[in-house]
């Protein structure tokens, strides 16, 4: 709770910002003026302890920064979190020390599981780790997790599980079923997000569960769900044919693009002079793949599976467009886009345009 405070327009939208911005959960907040004064008191509960460094720096940074009053807030309690699910798993090991691991570890460690991580330059050796967990997690590159797969998985035991963070299901889990005994849980995760997000709330998880998905599995789907991820339920061969959508085609489209923009000799400078804010969407998809680790692309455009069909059913339609736009068939395309629309539904692309003024206003705030 504050103490009394000067009201200002925005305080406390700032104060509640402090709160958000780092995926603290809000329990209950109430603000009211005092009638006579017209000084604000704000209460906020909020999920964390305030020996966590997230809720001690909100603390700080309100009190410094926002109020500007020296002993400006109170704390009237905090508790340690009684966690009533039935929990079946103590200890969790992660194969591979990458960002993504050492993101899941950490929150992981912060809900009361015992963590450890190995890798090829790990003290702790992969089957040391197996030995003594009772959840295996292998996260490694794209290229690498099959191998990974086929080399661990027969040392797990009945009774152990497996769960994989990747991003191509259908080969990865049979190769997962095929490398496990009977009793071993299997499920695979692919988080849609990437080390630099500050919290999973609002970000999308696909769930591939098997046949021997079962409570460790269930165990961690609560857990991503708990922390705010939207979770989504796929078939490996679905999965692997809308990554293809959401990944595999946009990444391939970006980096044509890219060679295509070199190929003639068009410079950041016609870019930016000579764009729409619409045509900027692409270039944005574009520098997001260019500025970041390219093995990681170059990966997601590598796999295998129902992905690869949509990027060869793109290049057909592709040159299709193409040679109905040479020969001038304006009717023909109308009736295509037409039909498209349809297939898309009224709803949807309402929803999306409304998504694409919102993006208009902030690009045209910056160019």
């Amino acid at each position: 709770m504050t103490r009394p405070l000067d009201d200002r327009v925005g305080l406390l939208v700032d104060i509640l910002s402090e709160f958000s911005r780092r995926g603290i959960n809000f329990l209950d907040m109430r603000a009211e003026n005092d009638i006579k004064t017209q000084k604000l008191s704000v209460y906020i509960e909020a999920e964390g302890h305030v020996e966590d460094p997230a809720l001690k720096e909100v603390i700080t940074q309100i009190e410094e920064n926002i109020i500007r009053q020296t002993r400006g807030i109170q704390v009237i309690g905090s508790f340690p979190r009684i966690d009533m699910r039935a929990r079946h798993i103590r200890s969790i090991g992660f194969i591979g020390t990458g960002a993504m691991s050492s993101w899941f570890a950490d929150r992981l460690v912060g809900d009361g599981y015992k963590v450890s991580l190995c890798g090829r330059n790990t003290e702790l050796r992969p089957e040391d780790l197996i030995a003594e967990v009772d959840v295996v997690m292998i996260c490694v590159p794209i290229s690498a997790t099959r191998a990974t797969i086929q080399q661990y998985g027969p040392l797990l035991k009945a009774g152990q599980g497996l769960i994989l963070l990747a991003g191509e299901s259908e080969t990865t889990l049979v190769t997962a079923l095929e490398s496990t005994v009977e009793g071993v849980e299997v499920m695979l995760v692919h988080n849609l997000w990437g080390p630099q997000a500050a919290t999973m709330k609002d970000k999308n998880a696909i769930i591939v569960r098997t046949p021997r998905s079962g409570k460790y599995c269930s165990e961690i789907e609560a857990f991503l769900y708990e922390h705010g991820a939207n979770i989504y339920h796929d078939s490996a061969s679905k999965h692997d044919l809308l990554m293809g959508m959401g990944q595999k085609l946009p990444t391939v489209m970006s980096v044509a693009l890219a060679m295509t923009l070199k190929q003639n000799n068009i410079t950041k400078q016609d870019i930016t002079s000579h764009s729409t804010l619409t045509s900027l969407y692409p270039i944005l998809a574009m520098s997001r793949v260019h500025s970041q680790n390219p093995r990681t692309y170059a990966e997601i455009m590598s796999i295998s599976g129902e992905g690869r069909k949509l990027v060869h059913d793109f290049l057909n339609n592709i040159k299709k467009v193409v040679s109905m736009a040479d020969q001038g068939m304006i009717s023909d395309l109308c009736a295509l886009i037409d039909d498209n629309s349809r297939h898309l539904t009224k709803d949807f692309l309402e929803a999306r345009m409304s998504q694409a003024k919102a993006v208009d206003e902030v690009l045209g705030s910056t160019i």
